[in-house]
């Protein structure tokens, strides 16, 4: 699966003939599955960092191969599971692209355990 293409195709960045965006019966997300690998969109409706950058307006997405997760992408940023600092990072740029203060930026790490 080439991730940033599939990431495009779920997020209607792009439009694909190779990945075919599908909704989830339970929850209505949207996914792209190829073989073994699916690209899941993140719940909004969830408690964490990701489901409040997701209501923010941000792409995140979930790469799992085998039902495994292996990565999240954020606003076209992959960080892989095995980097929790490279996740952290991610989470971190997205925060700052947006931010109205210091002091939200502040209270979104502070969720990650982060200080600055």
């Amino acid at each position: 699966m080439n991730i940033l293409e599939a990431y495009k195709a779920l997020f209607g960045i792009k439009q694909s003939d190779e990945y075919k965006v599908l909704v989830s019966k339970n929850q209505g997300l949207k996914f792209v599955r190829e073989g073994k690998y699916t690209l899941m969109e993140q719940n909004p409706h969830k408690s964490s960092v990701y489901a409040d950058l997701a209501r923010q307006g941000h792409n995140v997405a979930w790469l799992f191969e085998d039902n495994k997760y292996k990565a999240v992408v954020i606003d076209g940023v992959i960080a892989e599971a095995s980097n929790p600092m490279i996740r952290d990072l991610a989470v971190a740029l997205a925060l700052l692209s947006q931010a109205r203060s210091n002091t939200d930026v502040y209270t979104s790490l502070k969720k990650l355990g982060l200080q600055i």
